[in-house]
């Protein structure tokens, strides 16, 4: 990998945390901070890339038990005449009814 390609994914990572200001919680320093190894003019090291990393898979965790719960998927999810009848409402052709 290189520090181009680290420093996109770093970017990526810090846009899905919720923005710079989220992420300098995240890490305990400040805005600017993160402005600054967003825009290269402060490295990342290990200790940076590790709290991204760690908070990214705490915020995973919490996106798949929000899916768990919301997916129409899971028959207890839904309302009561939210339920589409047997088959999903989805004709051969995999599309679905109109609402």
């Amino acid at each position: 990998m290189t520090s181009q390609e680290q420093l996109t994914l770093f970017t990526r990572a810090v846009e899905a945390l919720g923005g710079v200001r989220a992420v300098a919680q995240i890490l305990g320093c400040s805005e600017r901070s993160v402005g600054r190894l967003l825009t290269g003019e402060m490295a990342l090291h290990e200790g940076w890339l590790r709290g991204v990393s760690s908070a990214l898979l705490e915020h995973a965790v919490l996106c798949r038990k929000l899916e768990r719960t919301l997916s129409p998927d899971f028959p207890s999810n839904l309302l009561a005449g939210q339920a589409r009848p047997a088959g999903g409402g989805r004709h051969e052709n995999g599309s679905l009814d109109a609402d």
